[in-house]
């Protein structure tokens, strides 16, 4: 049979008018998402005087940098300085532990040969079904654990995920099969060096999905309910 010459390739597309109104709505979203920042950044620059004489405005009547003055000089500084440090800290820690336990858990319940894999499997998914609240979760820190006003009472409930136990899971049994595993053991490699050595490597595109979206709750939730004052650093307050 003669194989046929393809000399040109049809792909449809939006016909001029549709693609316009497309590049226009997208336009205006993507101005949506920056014009507050924009916005912000112009308040920070106007003085107090001006704000309370002409409200805020896109474009300062008055430019002032007092605002970046009472952040970066004085005692509000170094506490601004503190809390960064904190921040940082619980994100990377919160994020190093949750990667390693979640990766731990979830190759286990990911193996077929694993005779507890459905129970521990529907525990974590109950688990993130009905959620305890935050009453539970604080009696939990403070009364059971004695966690109160300890760094580890933010990285603790960010060390298991249920959410991420089954991404994980699910992307093992996808990524790692059973035959490299297997061949790995008639070699005479343990458990821990299996995981290591050949699910690991294998796992890293998993790991970094879940370690950012853990990185972006951390930071946020750490900036959003807490204000460090310049004590150890595992010790904080709460206002």
């Amino acid at each position: 049979m003669k194989k046929k010459k393809v000399t040109s390739v049809n792909v449809r597309s939006f016909n001029p008018t549709a693609n316009l109104i497309f590049n226009i709505v997208i336009a205006i979203f993507a101005i949506s998402c920056v014009v507050p920042f924009f916005f912000v950044i112009m308040i920070s620059l106007t003085s107090e005087g001006s704000l309370a004489a002409n409200g805020y405005r896109f474009w300062p009547k008055e430019f002032s940098l007092e605002a970046y003055r009472y952040i970066f000089q004085g005692a509000m500084s170094q506490r601004i300085i503190h809390a960064l440090g904190v921040t940082v800290f619980i994100t990377v820690t919160g994020t190093i532990v949750n990667a390693t336990m979640t990766s731990l858990y979830a190759y286990v319940i990911s193996r077929s040969n694993f005779p507890f894999k459905k129970f521990f499997t529907l525990f974590a998914l109950i688990t993130m079904l009905f959620s305890p609240g935050m009453v539970a979760n604080y009696l939990v820190m403070t009364n059971l654990l004695q966690l109160k006003d300890t760094i580890w009472a933010l990285i603790l409930p960010l060390a298991l995920g249920p959410f991420n136990i089954l991404v994980m899971r699910t992307f093992f049994k996808k990524t790692v099969p059973d035959s490299i595993i297997e061949s790995a053991r008639i070699d005479g490699a343990s458990e821990m060096r299996i995981f290591v050595s050949i699910v690991l490597p294998l796992a890293v595109p998993g790991i970094a999905t879940i370690s950012l979206r853990l990185w972006v709750i951390g930071t946020i939730g750490s900036m959003r309910y807490f204000t460090f004052k310049k004590i150890p650093w595992y010790h904080y307050s709460i206002y």
